[in-house]
């Protein structure tokens, strides 16, 4: 049983920002065309403030866009802002890559609205008129563009700085062609293909996983979990994940689910990831009955966070019992406090409820202390020798939906780089704002 969407998405509007932020993911983890989400989350902007609204305002990037929230965005991006606040900056580049990723059609039918707009960034203007452009172009001139961008990747070595954009728009503007590719698609599926090889196939291998998914090709499935089970690149696995997160059914929970018996552990943390994107009760069934039988801590731990992220009514009761007897650690606590997000807006209480509450209150209270740059670093482990100051405590702006170099990306979803078994949304990309 989960709590109601409608309920969920009050919550993107709810006082705190952590439950805001649980509300927010669940609608942004989808490819969901539902309209109604952006212009809440705009109110939510509206009323908290940008820097207050969510930690993580890329959340935005894949919601649905309507003529409505172009407007606001374009407006919003005219602003002057203050630019004496280097993070303002950031805003505008966030926002700029909110459209950078809204529908194609949209983007044709507002070019002239969206170009007006001075602060647009320049990279963004680009990719728009690249997608807009390929809304003309024949898909089979698409097709043999998408062949000669591969054999020109396959003579490079692999660790060459490729413009990945350039064969993602490609891949998107063949998923409009219906089910035109879809026996090439799964042919090249079929075949054995060594994705870590620097060679043409394995590129064009790893864009049809890619085109499948956008595809919502249902009989690409298995070859897209066997390739999940396969030895590769993290990014080559993120494309398997995101691929069938994509198409979102049953048969994708099923494949996984059944190969969950067998795979080793990683396979099992990216099982829990592609059902957190997938809000079926199917899904919810799925998550509840691996995080039971899982040993693996940190896997556990995964599939604790896809039933909260799914705000599974009925795997509160499991994931509490997980943490009280669970050793504390970073991953415990992030598990705890999304825990105690969810169960706030579902009303839910439990006997440690106001404790962990408070904890995360004097927590918070103390980080905003450290990231003062007034607040005094006192050394009180060695006065001996001093620890050495932190020289930045901000990251950059994480990546979207078209990385600038595929090399550095780092995908919301992506396993995340500090080893803590946990998704890079729920981890560091956080902990970065």
């Amino acid at each position: 049983m989960r709590l109601s969407e409608s309920n969920i998405k009050n919550g993107i509007l709810h006082p705190e920002r952590d439950v805001r932020d649980v509300a927010i993911s669940y609608f942004s983890g989808t490819s969901s065309d539902d309209r109604t989400i952006m212009p809440v989350a705009i109110e939510a902007v509206e009323t908290y403030g940008w820097r207050e609204a969510f930690s993580d305002m890329s959340v935005m990037e894949s919601l649905f866009q309507n003529d409505d929230t172009v407007s606001w965005i374009v407006a919003t991006i005219n602003h002057p802002g203050d630019f004496s606040d280097p993070s303002w900056g950031e805003y505008l580049l966030d926002l700029s890559w909110i459209l950078a990723n809204t529908n194609a059609h949209l983007l044709k039918r507002r070019r002239r609205d969206i170009f007006a707009a001075k602060l647009l960034n320049a990279e963004v203007r680009e990719i728009i008129c690249e997608r807009t452009r390929l809304l003309t172009v024949d898909k089979s001139v698409c097709w043999r563009n998408l062949e000669d961008f591969c054999a020109r990747a396959g003579r490079q070595p692999r660790d060459t700085d490729w413009n990945m954009d350039t064969a993602f728009h490609i891949v998107e503007a063949l998923s409009r062609a219906g089910d035109k590719f879809a026996d090439r698609v799964l042919s090249i599926l079929s075949q054995p293909t060594d994705l870590i090889a620097d060679t043409a196939e394995a590129w064009m291998r790893l864009f049809m996983i890619r085109l499948a998914g956008e595809m919502r090709l249902t009989d690409g499935i298995p070859h897209i979990v066997k390739e999940l089970q396969r030895e590769n690149a993290d990014w080559v696995h993120e494309e398997c994940m995101a691929a069938l997160a994509s198409i979102g059914n049953d048969d994708v929970i099923k494949a996984i689910w059944n190969a969950c018996a067998l795979a080793p552990a990683l396979f099992r943390r990216y099982t829990a990831w592609v059902l957190e994107s997938i809000h079926t009760d199917m899904a919810m069934e799925a998550a509840l009955h691996l995080f039971q039988r899982e040993e693996d801590a940190i896997v556990k731990a995964n599939f604790g966070e896809t039933l909260l992220a799914q705000f599974s009514i009925d795997g509160i009761g499991a994931v509490r019992h997980f943490i009280l007897n669970s050793p504390p650690d970073d991953m415990m606590t992030s598990l705890r406090n999304n825990l105690l997000a969810v169960c706030t807006l579902i009303g839910a209480e439990f006997p440690e409820f106001d404790g962990w509450r408070n904890e995360i209150r004097q927590d918070k209270a103390y980080r905003e202390q450290w990231y003062n740059p007034e607040f005094p670093v006192i050394d009180t482990w060695t006065p001996q020798i001093a620890e050495p100051r932190r020289k930045s405590r901000v990251m950059s702006r994480p990546p979207s939906l078209f990385p600038r170099t595929r090399m550095e990306h780092i995908g919301r979803n992506a396993p995340c780089p500090c080893n803590s078994g946990k998704k890079y949304k729920h981890c560091c990309l956080r902990r970065s704002r």
